[in-house]
């Protein structure tokens, strides 16, 4: 779309040019005007005209100063002057304006035409270049990737040195490689913004370092970092090594994030047992927990699922006799040695978890009584269970989902009334539907809402709206443990179409906003 402004302080010119000049035919598909320069340069900011038609001698600002100001904003900005005048201070200015022509009034119909044409064809040719450095530079970052993921991915077979020449990964001088894995605490939703902020942050491109640093997103959270450099300045106490740890030990919670770094390697063809190491490394995150580096000299013990028979007997005790003190000394002890005994965070362990959770399950649902099976709720539990990446968070969700079970007045046994504990089933079944209301739930038991609103609140002590809003807040608090997981996605699942009105409602109910209590939990 090829936008152009007139710029003319002569009422009958300006209406004459604008009512008569084929501005369509022209190329042209957005015509606007204005009759001074100061408006113009108070609108150009939003308007952004690739062709400007402007006369010299105006009211206030001339045409000459006006484009001199506009070009510095808008660079690629095609500029024709027309003028009664043509003086030689005119024409040399217009020179270095680059200006497409000078068109001198009386205009000629033909001539103005014949420049707007050029001026329209010179921003095709622009836009055309345009699109091509970017083509050209996203081939290449494309390349640049496919390259770096492929020498991870084979062992020896190809010449490693000649792929990275032609990648750009690669200088006569460089003799020191090194692979990183750095896990980022959330969704990387801006990850070229992420990159830019982690490379220049650890300072890799002072021309001193002589480094060449490649970096992409293996998934959301994960960037694999390919460094190059001259001399020692890669290895285990280099100084680039060192403003890496020192980042990731900020804990800064905007970029809170993991270093592993993977073992310091001669020679380009070692690079992949680089990224291995680097790979065991990046499994200390699971007892380590994020804002802390490891290397890969580090190890981890495969835990193999053996509980101490004490243990288990305890949580089983303790889960039967609804002791939630008992359960959480039980919970607190088991990953304190998990964490002490830097156990990886692998298949075995989260089935562990999950066994956990389905014996606390299991009670639930004999408490919950009468219509649980036909209305069991979507299972988020789990999801967040399987997709935590630290052993701390899965503690922390599963001392959440103890305290919702066993420490809350909807889960109490105190609800003796089978269609009352039929209703709140179902609220646990559907509290993620922001549509789910009292009629919705009188239908579900074949009860007008008056008198279901009455018999629940002689029942449990709230009243049904009360009720459901706090089921979606503790179901809030465990979404919350999930690092990864921002205001609005928690917001949609607990059934708030609203992200600031959710918030709103859970510090009225729970005494803080939603990212003071993940900071209080988590941090």
């Amino acid at each position: 779309m090829v936008k152009a402004l007139l710029v003319e302080d002569e009422a009958i010119t300006r209406k004459g040019l604008l009512k008569h000049m084929p501005w369509t035919q022209l190329g042209i598909d957005e015509i606007r005007s204005e009759e001074d320069a100061e408006t113009t340069l108070e609108i150009c900011d939003d308007y952004q005209p690739d062709i400007i038609i402007s006369d010299i001698k105006m009211r206030g600002i001339d045409g000459i100063d006006m484009c001199r100001s506009l070009k510095e904003r808008l660079p690629n900005c095609q500029i024709i002057f027309i003028s009664s005048y043509s003086q030689k201070e005119y024409l040399k200015a217009a020179i270095e304006l680059e200006a497409i022509q000078y068109v001198e009034k009386p205009i000629a119909l033909e001539e103005l035409s014949e420049a707007i044409c050029k001026a329209v064809e010179r921003h095709n040719k622009i836009c055309e270049q345009q699109n091509m450095q970017v083509n050209y530079e996203t081939s290449v970052l494309h390349m640049k990737n496919e390259t770096f993921f492929s020498l991870l991915r084979e062992r020896n077979k190809r010449d490693c040195e000649t792929i990275l020449k032609m990648a750009g990964l690669w200088n006569e001088r460089s003799n020191g490689f090194r692979i990183c894995i750095i896990k980022w605490a959330g969704l990387s939703t801006e990850p070229e913004y992420i990159k830019e902020w982690y490379l220049s942050t650890i300072e890799l491109n002072k021309k001193e370092m002589k480094v060449i640093a490649h970096a992409d997103f293996w998934d959301n959270t994960t960037l694999i970092l390919y460094l190059a450099s001259e001399g020692t300045q890669l290895e285990d106490r280099g100084q680039i090594l060192k403003s890496m740890r020192t980042l990731a030990d900020r804990h800064d919670k905007e970029h809170l994030h993991f270093l592993a770094i993977g073992k310091f390697c001669s020679d380009p063809s070692e690079l992949v047992c680089s990224y291995q190491s680097a790979l065991q490394a990046a499994q200390c995150l699971a007892f380590k927990g994020y804002g802390t580096s490891a290397c890969y000299l580090e190890n981890c013990e495969e835990w193999q699922g053996e509980w101490e028979p004490e243990e288990e007997k305890a949580l089983r005790v303790a889960i039967q006799k609804k002791d939630l003190q008992a359960m959480e000394q039980v919970i607190n002890g088991l990953f304190e040695q998990f964490i002490k005994r830097r156990v990886a965070l692998n298949s075995i362990v989260r089935n562990s978890c999950l066994m956990i959770y389905n014996d606390i399950r299991a009670e639930e649902k004999n408490q919950l009584g009468i219509g649980y099976r036909r209305s069991m709720p979507r299972d988020e539990y789990i999801y967040i269970l399987e997709q935590a990446t630290t052993l701390e968070e899965i503690k922390e969700l599963l001392l959440q989902y103890i305290r919702r079970t066993y420490d809350n007045n909807y889960m109490e046994c105190r609800c003796n009334n089978p269609i009352i504990k039929q209703v709140i089933t179902y609220m646990h079944g559907h509290y993620q539907e922001s549509r789910l209301n009292i009629n919705r739930l009188a239908e579900e038991v074949f009860l007008t809402p008056t008198y279901l609103s009455s018999l629940f609140k002689q029942d449990t002590g709230l009243t049904i709206n009360q009720y459901l809003t706090k089921i979606r807040m503790e179901y809030a608090k465990a979404f919350l443990m999930e690092p990864k997981l921002k205001l609005y996605h928690v917001a949609d699942r607990v059934g708030y179409e609203d992200a600031a009105y959710f918030a709103r409602i859970f510090k009225n109910l729970i005494g803080m906003t939603p990212s003071e209590y993940r900071e209080k939990e988590l941090f």
